[in-house]
């Protein structure tokens, strides 16, 4: 009888536009010579336009890969502890894909732009793999080869996306993926980091005298046991800048080309007693890209950073877990609900460990840390995510939620033109664009992401004369208009009891 053989096909990635758990990293991962991809990858490389680079190349370098699983993610870049020569190096982009499936997450892409960097790099390299990260091989940063030029460098925008997809490079490659939602570059505080002081292993000299002591065999040894010191990359002033400008240009392209993302990034350690930190980070956070900070409602900025158990040695961006969190939370609860409380999996706690005081530590209640930074916090049952915001500077974009739930309209509604980009601009056309937004919103009424005591309190839908002018109906535009009252979620309650002493407890 002759020999039966199964073999695991990979499913073929699909995509379902209207997801909102599907996330888009982009950074440096080891890249493998390649001499054919898996027959559905092929597949669909090829459907994309994007076979041929990976032909030419002979790796999937600048190219977006479907993964959707940790162990998928291996197959095609390998383990990063395994490379050798120039693919060996710290990998923040696969800790922070590791993290994202470990926390629930079912679905990303991984834009490799070229192989990591060795621990310690010089600026040069850094420099030029930031360059590479942003804009590609040929990027216009030649000639800023330290940290300190390119903190006073203007960067230029990322472009714009051409139909020829020949011509994409790193986040570009989104544009054609209609199920991301989310973007993450996990290794911008590598980039920019200062270099990393070395450890002192000098024994100090003894100072007391040596006097004989009788061994003692009722008392135990001493169990020798290692002591891991959890490091992460820290930034001075000109790092801290150089980060600003980097997640400045990807907030001011997303705003133009993909208004349905949330850019999720780690906000870098300072270096030690760094008391120029806080005030920092404030101006950052105080101003709009446009005016050159980073508050924006497509900004989700993480911190502290996590305590990995599978790297004692290495601290965890949170960026990933971030993601991570929110993608479970959207699949199991939507997107339009608040993700804190939510436990991160797979970290066992938080550096630094933030008091209720350094939260709020500013004067200005607006500017708090809690309200503009999504916080991880020690929990009764491990490390949670405290608050799930934006940095905008619009307090009815401030929860994270609410942004997350414009994204989803917006991408419905280019669902839904798709369907309409045939028709003709009249009032069968208006109504039926209407009736379809309409639905929409009704069952995200009734799934609990809109407030109101019926569904006409909760949104309403205009597409007509009253939303058009005459020119955009003689010129087939079609202009809608949605209002919506989005539920705003109570992230955390703060009770104070106090005890009189008669026994009574009361709130203070």
């Amino acid at each position: 009888m002759p020999a039966i053989w199964f073999e695991e096909k990979t499913p073929e990635p699909s995509a379902d536009p209207y997801r909102m758990d599907v996330a888009l990293f982009v950074g440096l991962a080891p890249l493998r010579p390649l001499d054919r991809p898996p027959e559905a990858l092929e597949r669909w490389l090829q459907e994309g336009g994007w076979l041929d680079r990976v032909v030419s190349a002979a790796c999937l370098r600048d190219v977006p890969v479907p993964v959707d699983s940790w162990e998928a993610f291996q197959g095609f870049f390998g383990r990063p502890e395994e490379s050798a020569g120039e693919a060996a190096g710290l990998c923040p982009l696969a800790r922070a894909v590791r993290s994202f499936f470990a926390q629930g997450g079912r679905k990303a892409y991984v834009v490799s732009m070229g192989n990591p960097l060795p621990e310690g790099a010089e600026a040069a390299r850094r420099v030029k793999a930031l360059e590479r990260l942003l804009y590609g091989e040929e990027g216009p940063l030649d000639g800023q080869e330290t940290l300190e030029r390119l903190a006073s460098f203007s960067f230029p925008p990322l472009g714009s996306p051409e139909a020829d997809t020949g011509t994409w490079h790193g986040i570009h490659h989104g544009i054609a993926l209609r199920d991301v939602a989310f973007a993450a570059c996990p290794d911008l505080p590598y980039l920019v980091a200062s270099p990393s002081d070395p450890v002192s292993v000098e024994i100090p000299p003894r100072r007391d005298p040596e006097i004989f002591v009788e061994c003692s065999e009722t008392e135990p040894p001493v169990a020798a046991r290692r002591v891991w010191i959890p490091t992460a990359p820290r930034c001075d002033p000109t790092g801290l800048q150089v980060w600003r400008k980097a997640v400045q240009a990807i907030l001011l392209w997303i705003r133009r080309h993909a208004r349905e993302w949330i850019l999720a990034a780690a906000l870098p350690e300072p270096e030690r007693e760094a008391s120029w930190w806080t005030e920092d980070v404030q101006k950052i956070l105080a101003a709009e890209p446009e005016e050159g900070g980073c508050g924006s409602a497509f900004f989700q900025c993480a911190f502290p950073w996590l305590t990995d158990p599978l790297e004692p040695g290495r601290l965890l961006a949170p960026d990933g877990p971030l993601l991570g969190i929110l993608a479970a939370n959207a699949l199991e609860r939507g997107t339009f609900r608040s993700a804190a409380g939510r436990p991160a999996q797979g970290v066992s706690g938080t550096v630094p460990v933030l008091s209720s005081a350094e939260r709020e530590r500013t004067p200005d209640a607006s500017r708090a840390m809690i309200r503009r930074l999504c916080l991880f916090n020690g929990g009764p049952t491990g490390v949670v995510l405290a608050s799930d915001r934006t940095t905008s500077l619009d307090p009815s974009h401030g929860p994270g939620p609410v942004s997350r739930l414009m994204g989803f309209i917006l991408k419905a509604a280019r669902r839904l033109g798709d369907t309409l980009v045939f028709e003709d601009s009249s009032p069968r056309t208006w109504s039926r664009l209407q009736r379809a937004l309409s639905g929409l919103l009704e069952s995200v009424y009734l799934a609990g992401g809109l407030e109101g005591s019926s569904s006409r309190e909760a949104f309403h839908v205009m597409c007509g004369p009253q939303t058009m002018t005459l020119q955009d109906m003689d010129s087939g535009r079609l202009v809608a208009r949605i209002l919506v009252q989005p539920a705003v979620p109570v992230e955390a309650l703060q009770v104070v009891l106090a005890m009189e002493p008669d026994g009574n407890i009361r709130m203070a």
